[in-house]
């Protein structure tokens, strides 16, 4: 076995970011290799977004709508948080945490965590994973089944 340290890429669910059994995956990884979590946080953006008056739409792919400047700025807020939560758990691991926006020439664009795996991450990782709930295996699966180089990893409730 090479002792090639690798990139390795890590989708995570922001309904697991209060589930061990992601940091003790990505501590795994980290021990040993490059390591990006990319952090989601699709249900408490729904949750934000209802809150601040605003009824959460998708595209006919499952990608979240963002319509106005303030929407993009809650959707941002909630993925920044989950991503601070998650890097101080992190602290002196060696996992990078990251949220799936990117900013570009200075517009926001929010990216859909799996998407961001498929056309952000795809090309310069070696290994990918998608983390999720027991719940959603099926239809992780069958989202990624034409991408070979992402496994779909459930992590139960603790």
């Amino acid at each position: 076995m090479s002792d090639t340290v690798k990139n390795i890429g890590i989708k995570v669910s922001g309904d697991l970011l209060h589930r061990e059994g992601f940091y003790k995956f990505a501590k795994d990884k980290a021990a040993k290799h490059y390591t990006v979590a990319v952090i989601g946080g699709g249900t408490d953006i729904n949750n934000a977004l209802i809150k601040a008056g605003y009824e959460p739409a998708f595209d006919e792919h499952g990608r979240r709508i963002t319509k106005t400047e303030e929407e993009r700025a809650i959707m941002r807020r909630v993925l920044e948080k989950n991503t601070e939560l998650v890097q101080n758990k992190l602290i002196g691991t060696g996992v990078i945490a990251k949220p799936s926006f990117l900013d570009y020439a200075e517009v926001l664009c929010p990216i859909n965590g799996d998407d961001f795996v498929t056309t952000i991450m795809y090309i310069g990782y070696d290994e990918l994973y998608v983390l999720t709930d027991p719940s959603r295996v099926k239809d992780k699966q069958e989202k990624f089944k034409h991408y070979p180089k992402i496994k779909i990893i459930p992590i139960p409730e603790d």
